[in-house]
């Protein structure tokens, strides 16, 4: 096959025409570097230059006119368009300029001078919702809110019973909050900077109680202690774990349900309702930013299992859903905000492998059941660590055993 029966139609958009002659332009995008006091340059290869199509071309005919009509109209078309160029082929290019020419010495003939640009490809970053910052920024406004409504309904004026009803109420809290660190597995270090913050507080309590804000953002501080995410300066706070993390979560829930008592007096008089008015505000601080920051950590946590994904999320979901029925409505609305990023964030994690139960028939090595379960020897260790088996060597046949699945 000769060379000229090698060339393709030359067309764009579909419009055709003929090609005199054409220029390609190529290249790569250096950048030279010339320093002073030193002969030899540096060349900084930056990539590829976009590869430049010059083409002259033509339309000829009687009926020329339409012909270059049509060209020029698919030449000023918005955006990249198909070049079928002779000598290359099918192309992607977008229009950088066009000249046209035309003479009466050549009539029935219009010439043109196109500069075509490879146009390459767009891409698009990838969109990923990153929904454990919005349980982070929804819990954020939860607490905020929160404290606000503490502030603007715990109040200490009138009788001198009530404000030591109120100091009672803040340090049995206390004491519930510090009943939970032991079960927390709060990092030793940590522990002792919370329980000396503890202190203070019970020491300042009497003069706080006339700042319900700073009472708020005092209380607040200590609770937060219980979670993960907070121990600054620990090393427990890199690279949150189920194992370390789910209980803190758990140990806490209790604080979820968390009542003051309210104290022995009338709830129709005016001391006796400012007292349960108080005692209702404290519990509320206490239980809204215990569920704010676990689930804080839950977005951070690391599921080996849906099953212990599923266990946590419905945790933390009913207790938001429940405190928000008896909420004001702007806490109300910030607890419903936090559910549903709660929700999606957990909606992350359905790909994750699945409970089931494998009854081998006869003792096995960890080794061949491993393989005979999942065809990979190698997770022997897994095995054996969620069914806490003594002897690796020798399974027991005939019981059942915990295993993962990813149907």
């Amino acid at each position: 096959m000769s060379w000229k029966e090698q060339l393709s139609d030359a067309s764009f958009r579909g419009k055709p025409f003929f090609v005199k002659d054409h220029t390609l332009t190529g290249g790569r995008r250096i950048v030279l570097d010339e320093f002073p006091l030193r002969d030899d340059p540096n060349a900084e290869d930056l990539g590829r230059k976009a590869k430049l199509f010059s083409i002259e071309a033509y339309v000829l005919g009687p009926d020329y006119m339409k012909a270059r009509d049509v060209l020029i109209e698919a030449l000023d078309a918005y955006g990249p368009g198909g070049l079928v160029h002779p000598y290359f082929g099918s192309r992607t290019v977008a229009v950088q300029e066009w000249r046209v020419r035309e003479t009466t010495d050549k009539g029935g003939m219009a010439t043109f001078s196109i500069s075509f640009c490879e146009a390459g490809k767009n891409p698009q970053p990838d969109e990923t919702v990153d929904t454990s910052w919005a349980v982070k920024d929804s819990a954020a406004t939860v607490q905020e809110t929160s404290k606000k409504d503490f502030a603007a309904s715990f109040d200490v004026k009138g009788s001198e019973w009530v404000r030591t009803e109120a100091i009672d109420l803040v340090n049995t809290a206390l004491d519930e909050v510090w009943s939970v660190f032991d079960q927390a597995a709060v990092p030793v270090n940590f522990a002792g900077m919370v329980a000396s913050d503890m202190t203070s507080l019970r020491s300042d309590v009497s003069t706080l109680i006339a700042t319900p804000d700073v009472l708020a953002n005092r209380i607040t501080g200590i609770v937060s202690g219980l979670f993960p995410q907070n121990w600054i300066g620990s090393s427990s706070s890199d690279g949150l774990s189920v194992q370390r993390v789910k209980t803190p979560v758990s140990a806490t829930s209790d604080l979820f349900i968390y009542s003051g008592s309210v104290p022995a007096a009338s709830p129709l008089s005016t001391m006796g309702a400012k007292a349960s008015q108080n005692a209702e505000a404290v519990s509320g601080l206490i239980r809204r930013t215990s569920m704010t920051e676990a689930a804080v950590a839950a977005s951070t946590m690391t599921f080996d299992t849906f099953d212990d994904a599923q266990t946590v999320r419905d945790v933390l979901v009913n207790s938001l859903e429940d405190e928000a029925a008896s909420a004001t409505d702007p806490v109300y609305l910030a607890l419903t905000e936090l559910r549903v990023a709660v929700v999606k964030d957990f909606a992350d994690r359905a790909g994750l492998p699945r409970l089931t139960s494998y009854t081998p028939s006869a003792t096995l090595p960890g080794l061949a059941l491993a393989h005979a379960i999942y065809g990979d020897a190698s997770r022997a260790d897994e095995i054996c660590r969620r069914n806490w088996v003594r002897h690796p060597g020798a399974i027991p046949g005939g019981v059942k055993l915990e295993v993962l699945t990813n149907d």
